[in-house]
């Protein structure tokens, strides 16, 4: 369910595996979905295809995802924050980052 008075993260960064972003008031809890754009020169048979959000547990602005991307991988993030009754924010997109 849309919350419309709840804001989507903001400066979404990726370094290192890890995703930071600035949280949003009254959020409780973030949903992140990566979005694999191209993938990395180890992988030339994997299909680009939605992935499953990942929900935090908490209110904390940051995600590693280290072990669950692949490496050399092109990759965009979107994010929504959570309120307390379940709601979302719209969703935020980064800019596309590479793991390596």
């Amino acid at each position: 369910m849309p919350a419309e008075s709840l804001n989507p993260p903001t400066n979404l960064k990726f370094k290192d595996g890890t995703l930071t972003w600035t949280a949003s008031p009254n959020a409780v809890a973030y949903r992140v979905t990566p979005v694999l754009i191209k993938p990395g020169d180890l992988y030339p048979t994997t299909l680009v295809m939605p992935y499953a959000a990942i929900q935090t547990r908490d209110d904390s602005p940051t995600l590693d995802l280290g072990r669950q991307l692949l490496l050399g991988s092109i990759y965009s993030f979107e994010v929504t924050a959570m309120d307390a009754k379940g709601r979302v924010s719209p969703a935020a997109r980064s800019q596309d980052f590479q793991l390596r």
